[in-house]
């Protein structure tokens, strides 16, 4: 309205501009025809007014995503053989409590592994025991970055502490430990060899890709473990490496076939032994230092809970050439 009202008023000033010097030529003329009074007094229609331009609207900035804090527990329910001529044959039942805190972008984590086994030596006579072994305390920070929309970038560092009981080169009781220890890293497809190395302390770095959209989640990662020997003993048939080195490469895509509520995936995982933590005195033969696992998985949602169920099936290797076999049920709950 502003804009419109001083169009029509300057429109009327120059109008009576141009209309002042004929007057002043002419002071005595005679009145024009009514006629063309009407048309000399019409007003004149002002000009139209521009529409003002439209402002750009600022350029949305790539949503941050955001994973809530959440705090679980994995089972892992194993079975099969571990060594060669004198193998022995398990059932492990591995639990591994564990929960991360989530603060913007930096999370703090926390792993505590229990395991109870069941051994039985497979060439007479046989000797059945069940044992049950603390695992090492893990602690965990890590960073997230998002360089664009629906990809983080997850950057960790984890400290292992030598919480575990057993030692392989320690009294009876001890080797029974160290056996549940063995048991529960083999059923876990040596993922997590450094929750279940007695008399080590362990540093594990780690960094990944995950990519999450319209129900599609891809991710790869790539971790180290490197365990320093924190109180491991010599024998007669075994000796503790000062530093024992392993890289584990995994990937993972998953698809939610009900959106927020069914999801169904594929992980798997390339285990390579660098530099082993334990040498045997007594044993020539030279164990895989190679280990590739898949695990198919569905998992669900209910509420802020996601279950999920995962089969671990080894390729080949010192598990899968003695037909070792898992099943992982895991509960976690968000907040």
């Amino acid at each position: 309205m502003i804009r419109r009202t001083a169009r029509t008023l300057g429109a009327a000033a120059a109008a009576v501009a141009l209309a002042g010097p004929a007057a002043a030529q002419d002071p005595v003329a005679p009145p024009a025809p009514a006629g063309d009074a009407e048309e000399s007094t019409a007003p004149t229609e002002p000009a139209p007014t521009p529409k003002p331009k439209e402002k750009a609207e600022p350029k949305q900035e790539p949503e941050e995503h955001r994973e809530p804090s959440k705090a679980g527990i994995d089972f892992v329910l194993g079975f099969g053989k571990l060594g060669g001529g004198d193998a022995l044959k398990f059932t492990s039942y591995s639990l591994l409590f564990g929960g991360d805190v989530r603060l913007g972008n930096f999370a703090a984590g926390l792993r505590l592994p229990v395991t109870s086994a069941t051994t039985e030596t497979v060439a007479p006579p046989t000797n059945k025991q069940s044992q049950t072994a603390l695992g090492n305390v893990e602690l965990a920070g890590t960073l997230f970055f998002h360089p664009v929309k629906h990809l983080e970038l997850p950057v960790e560092l984890a400290l292992v502490l030598p919480t575990a009981g057993g030692d392989p080169a320690g009294d009876e009781v001890k080797q029974r430990l160290w056996l549940v220890q063995q048991t529960a890293a083999a059923s876990r497809g040596f993922e997590d060899n450094a929750l279940f190395m007695p008399k080590h302390m362990g540093v594990v770095p780690r960094v990944g890709i995950d990519y999450e959209h319209k129900g599609l989640a891809l991710g790869v990662y790539e971790k180290f473990e490197f365990l320093f020997k924190a109180g491991a003993l010599n024998s007669d048939t075994v000796e503790a490496k000062g530093v024992a080195v392993a890289t584990i490469t995994g990937v993972n895509a998953s698809y939610e076939v009900l959106r927020r509520h069914l999801s169904v995936g594929l992980r798997a995982w390339a285990v390579y032994e660098i530099a082993e933590p334990y040498k045997s005195k007594v044993s020539a033969v030279e164990e895989s230092k190679f280990q590739m696992v898949f695990e198919p998985q569905i998992a669900g949602r209910i509420g802020p809970v996601v279950p999920l169920i995962g089969f671990l099936l080894p390729a080949g290797g010192r598990l899968g050439d003695p037909g070792m076999k898992a099943v992982r049920i895991m509960a976690a709950v968000e907040f």
